[in-house]
């Protein structure tokens, strides 16, 4: 396998080192690049920005689903308690 990184052939791996390497299909070329410092943490925070509100999209979802399966007259308490609990 061949690696290239920024477009620079780096050297090959040993046999075994390849054999380590989990690919789902055998490939000729490995292409990567090298982030710098700011582009790496503006691709961590986008990451962790999605996670955080797919998450709290989901914890919503209960929650509506929660409230929506208490008596009517408990309503206000169970989605009182479960947003509560969402902020923690």
């Amino acid at each position: 396998m061949r690696v290239v990184i920024d477009g620079k052939p780096q050297a090959e791996f040993a046999a075994e080192q390849e054999r380590a390497i989990n690919v789902m299909r055998e490939v000729e070329t490995a292409e990567g690049r090298v982030l710098s410092a700011d582009e790496a943490t503006q691709a961590y925070a986008t990451w962790q920005k999605t996670v955080f509100l797919a998450l709290a999209a989901i914890m919503l979802a209960l929650t509506m689903c929660l409230s929506y399966l208490a008596r009517p007259d408990d309503r206000p308490l169970a989605l009182a308690v479960i947003a509560a609990a969402n902020v923690a």
